[in-house]
């Protein structure tokens, strides 16, 4: 086949009609050929990946003059976990969120006495007892 002959083939409009949604045969995808052949190649990072990689890490802590390495989720958990006990309600929060996603907490295990509704009026009291504390200068429940 020479030239002429694959300019006819494309051109006759009988074999192949050219406009919107239909490209010349020339430029469509081949059979059995990728469009994308490189591809992502493998092993290419993702988030899951990338925050397994950093979380991993280990980091040096000094703690009651003592040094020792924890890896940073460790050290993310641990300060979490202080805020939560010094009353910051978002650390709480977020720490049972956590521990909830991450299956730590088992809801099968137990049965729930308390309705969602009792669960917002006692993070309501938790907030209003860390504004009391915070603005009006009270020293909490004893």
């Amino acid at each position: 086949m020479n030239e002429d002959d694959k300019s006819a083939d494309i051109t006759n409009p009988k074999d192949h009609k050219i406009g919107y949604g239909n490209p010349p045969k020339n430029s469509q995808f081949k059979k059995n050929q990728s469009g994308n052949p490189k591809g992502r190649p493998n092993g290419s990072n993702n988030l899951n990946k990338i925050l397994e990689k950093l979380g991993l890490e280990k980091v040096s802590v000094t703690e009651n003059g003592t040094k020792k390495f924890m890896t940073k989720i460790e050290l993310v958990l641990a300060s979490m976990m202080n805020k939560a006990s010094k009353g910051d309600v978002a650390a709480a929060r977020l720490l049972v969120s956590v521990s909830q996603m991450s299956g730590a907490v088992d809801n099968s295990e137990y049965e729930q006495p308390y309705s969602e509704v009792d669960h917002k009026l006692v993070l309501e009291e938790a907030e209003w007892q860390v504004y009391l504390n915070k603005y009006k200068g009270g020293e909490g429940d004893e």
